[in-house]
C-alpha cells in the first residue's frame, strides 16, 4: 500500500455555522436569553436509553447513539469481542480496534477476523454485511474514551470511509491471485478493479468514491467511482474543491506535464509548481518554464514571471477570486495577490521544522492577506502589525477531548490553526487569532474575562459561562447547539435557550436530524443516550 494516512483531531475552540446571530446572557439554571432568531428550536419529547456499563478505565469508542468496547478474554485473551450497547459479538481471532461512525453517528462499522472461515467480516450495526480475504491497513492515531482524553497513537487499523449521507460505505479488500498481491476498493460490498497497488485515501467527490492506484510503478491513475484517469508515469498533488464538487491533480506521462481539471487534461508547458480549484471548478496553476515561475489564474496569465515559488504557498479563496503566493525576485521575495498586488521585499519567509506552511495566511473571502516573514513579524495586507499573533511551536496534528481541552499532540506543540481565520482575525483585533475558527461563513474565537468564558462569533459575544464546549450545527446551518457549564453543572443550549433537563455530564452533542438532536450522559455508572425532537419556539 501506498500513501497511509492519518486520522486528523484538530483543536476546536467551537463549532459554528448559524445564518443569523443570537446573543446569550445566560447566567443560571432557568434563565435564558430571548431567542433573536426566528423559528428557533426548543426540545420537546426527550427521551433516555441506556446504551451500556460505562467503564472508563476500559477506554472504548462513542458516538452518540453508540457505546463501543473491545474486549479481550479467555487464555492468554485470545478471545477477543465487540460489544455494541452493551451486546457482545464475537468471539473473533483478531479485529480492526479502530471503530468507524458515520458523520451524524447512528451508524457504525467494524472489521473482524472469524474464527472459523479465516476471513475478515464487515459489521454495520453490530450485523455482519460482507466477508474478504484481507482488507487494507494503515497507521491511524485516535482518542479513546468517553471523555476522549486517552489516545491510541500510530496503531495499524482498516481503513473505512463512509459518506456524509451514510448510504455509502467504501474501504478496500486484499486477495492474492496467480501469488500477486492485488487490492480493490470496495463501495457496498461491491468490488471494483484489482490494482497493484494503492493509496489508503478516500475521498468522496460528487457523491463518487476517489483514490489513487497502481497498475505498476509506471503506471498510475485517479479512480473516481468507474472512471480511470491515466496512467501516468507520475501523477500526485490531489485537490478538492470546498464544497467537493471539483478534483484537480498533476500528472506526467513521456515527459509532459498535465493538470488534470475534472478529469480533463490540459497540457502545461513546463513542471507544475503547484494548483488550486475552485468551487465553480475553476483553476489556477504555477508553472516553471525556461527557468522561470508563469502563474495561470482562471486562465489569465499573470504579467510578471517569477525566479521561484514556494510550492505549497498557493492559497485561493473558494470563490477563485482571490490567488495569493510567496514569489523570489532577485533574490528578495514577496508576497503576490491576483498577479497585481506586490508585499515586499522581504529577505526571506517564516520556516519552521515541518515546512513553509504556517508563512502565508489567505482570509475566507480574499480582502485579507496575512503572512510571517522569516523573523517572525506579521503583516497583514503589506503592513506590519504590533503584537501580532504568537504561533510558538505549531503542532501539525492535535487530539483533544469534548471540553476542547488537548490530551495528545504530535510533530510539535501548540494549536492547530485555522489557515482561513487568522489574516481575518487579525483585521477585527482578535486577541489571540491562532484560536479563531470559520465554521460556514462566520468567524469564532473563544475569550477570557473575569474567570469567565465567552464565545465571539461574527464580532458579538456570547456567555458568560464558566465552560462553552462541543458547539454544532444542524445540517442547514440554521440552528445552533452547545454545552454550557455554570456551578458544575451542564445544560444544552439551543438558539440561545437553556434546554432542560440539567445533568453532572454531557458528551457528543450532535444534530443527528435538522429536527433532532442527541448526546450521552452517565448516570449511575450506565451510559444514557438522550434523544430529543425540536419544535419551534
Amino acid at each position: 500500500m501506498k500513501n497511509k494516512s492519518m486520522i486528523t483531531v484538530f483543536f476546536m475552540a467551537v463549532l459554528f455555522s448559524l445564518n443569523t446571530m443570537i446573543t446569550l446572557y445566560a447566567q443560571v439554571p432557568g434563565d435564558s436569553a430571548e431567542a433573536i432568531q426566528t423559528g428557533s428550536l426548543t426540545m420537546l419529547n426527550s427521551n433516555e436509553t441506556v446504551l451500556s456499563e460505562y467503564r472508563e478505565k476500559d477506554g472504548g469508542m462513542f458516538s452518540n447513539a453508540w457505546s463501543v468496547y473491545r474486549i479481550s478474554e479467555g487464555e492468554e485473551n485470545k478471545d477477543i469481542f465487540i460489544e455494541l450497547n452493551g451486546k457482545r459479538i464475537g468471539p473473533f481471532e483478531r479485529t480492526s480496534d479502530l471503530i468507524s461512525f458515520s458523520s451524524n453517528g447512528k451508524q457504525v462499522v467494524f472489521a473482524a477476523k472469524d474464527k472459523a472461515d479465516k476471513k475478515w467480516g464487515i459489521y454495520v450495526n453490530g450485523m455482519k454485511k460482507w466477508s474478504y480475504e484481507d482488507l487494507a491497513w494503515a497507521t491511524y492515531t485516535w482518542p479513546l474514551g468517553l471523555k476522549g482524553n486517552t489516545i491510541r497513537s500510530q496503531s495499524k487499523a482498516v481503513v473505512f470511509e463512509q459518506s456524509e449521507d451514510n448510504k455509502i460505505i467504501s474501504f478496500f479488500s486484499n486477495k492474492k491471485i496467480s501469488d500477486k498481491s492485488l487490492w480493490a476498493n470496495v463501495v457496498n460490498g461491491t468490488e471494483g478493479r484489482f490494482y497493484e497497488n494503492i493509496g489508503t485515501q478516500i475521498s468522496f467527490i460528487n457523491g463518487k468514491v476517489g483514490y489513487w492506484a497502481w497498475k505498476s510503478d509506471n503506471e498510475k491513475f485517479f479512480v473516481l467511482g468507474n472512471t480511470e484517469y491515466g496512467p501516468y508515469a507520475k501523477a500526485y498533488s490531489l485537490k478538492i474543491s470546498e464544497n467537493s464538487k471539483h478534483f484537480s491533480f498533476t500528472g506526467e506521462k513521456e515527459q509532459k506535464y498535465f493538470l488534470v481539471v475534472d478529469g480533463k487534461e490540459m497540457a502545461m508547458p513546463g513542471e507544475i509548481e503547484s494548483h488550486a480549484i475552485g468551487n465553480d471548478g475553476t483553476h489556477a496553476v504555477s508553472y516553471k518554464q525556461d527557468g522561470r515561475v508563469h502563474v495561470l489564474q482562471n486562465g489569465v496569465k499573470w504579467p510578471k514571471t517569477y525566479d521561484d515559488a514556494l510550492w505549497h504557498q498557493f492559497r485561493m479563496t473558494p470563490d477563485a477570486k482571490t490567488l495569493a503566493g510567496w514569489f523570489k525576485q532577485n533574490q528578495k521575495w514577496y508576497v503576490i495577490v491576483n498577479g497585481e498586488t506586490e508585499y515586499g521585499p522581504y529577505d526571506s519567509f517564516y520556516y519552521i521544522k515541518a515546512g513553509e506552511f504556517y508563512s502565508l495566511f489567505l482570509g475566507k473571502t480574499g480582502d485579507n492577506v496575512g503572512y510571517l516573514t522569516g523573523k517572525r513579524t506579521f503583516y497583514l495586507n503589506g503592513k506590519k502589525v504590533e503584537n501580532g499573533p504568537k504561533f510558538g511551536g505549531m503542532a501539525m496534528t492535535v487530539y483533544q477531548d469534548d471540553r476542547g481541552i488537548v490530551v495528545g499532540e504530535a510533530l510539535m506543540g501548540g494549536l492547530e490553526a485555522d489557515m482561513s481565520a487568522i489574516a481575518d482575525a487579525v483585521a477585527i483585533g482578535a486577541a489571540d487569532p491562532v484560536e479563531a475558527k470559520y465554521f460556514g461563513s462566520y468567524l469564532v474565537f473563544p475569550i477570557k474575562k473575569d474567570d469567565s468564558c465567552y464565545v465571539v462569533a461574527d464580532n458579538r459575544e456570547m456567555g458568560p459561562f464558566s465552560e462553552a464546549s462541543s458547539f454544532c450545527a444542524s445540517p442547514s446551518g440554521k440552528h445552533l447547539a452547545f454545552i454550557a457549564e455554570n456551578q458544575e453543572k451542564k445544560w444544552v443550549v439551543i438558539d440561545g435557550k437553556y434546554q432542560t433537563p440539567i445533568f453532572d455530564e454531557l458528551y457528543k452533542l450532535q444534530f443527528t436530524e435538522e429536527n433532532e438532536i442527541a448526546f450521552l450522559t452517565v448516570k449511575e455508572e450506565k451510559v444514557i443516550r438522550v434523544s430529543c425532537q425540536l419544535n419551534p419556539l
